[in-house]
């Protein structure tokens, strides 16, 4: 179990992570699936789509559809990756870019 530290409203405030220097990857993302070439090797992941788009996390052959994990457009999140090496992700049909970062 992790304990984070709240602020004054009791709001738990995540630790502070770093992008790891060489460990981000820009990925095209259209209707058809697409996933980053370069298995993860941090265990906590950034993304952010220039589109909405769905994503699905798995190893080196995980792909996505769009009845997964919805990443609205613009949107930060950050993931424990666990052990999971991929990140699969599709558009309704638009084309954009998906950019990972690594974060320690």
């Amino acid at each position: 179990t992790t304990n984070l530290h709240k602020d004054v409203d009791n709001i738990a405030v995540q630790g502070t992570l770093c992008p790891i220097p060489d460990k981000n990857e820009l990925v095209s993302i259209s209707g058809i699936t697409a996933r980053n070439s370069t298995a993860f090797t941090y265990k906590v992941i950034r993304v952010i789509s220039s589109v909405a788009c769905f994503f699905k996390l798995g190893d080196s052959t995980v792909t996505a559809d769009t009845s997964d994990h919805y990443l609205p457009q613009n949107v930060v999140e950050y993931f424990t990756v666990k052990d999971y090496t991929h990140i699969a992700v599709i558009t309704s049909g638009a084309v954009g870019n998906f950019l990972i970062s690594e974060m320690g």
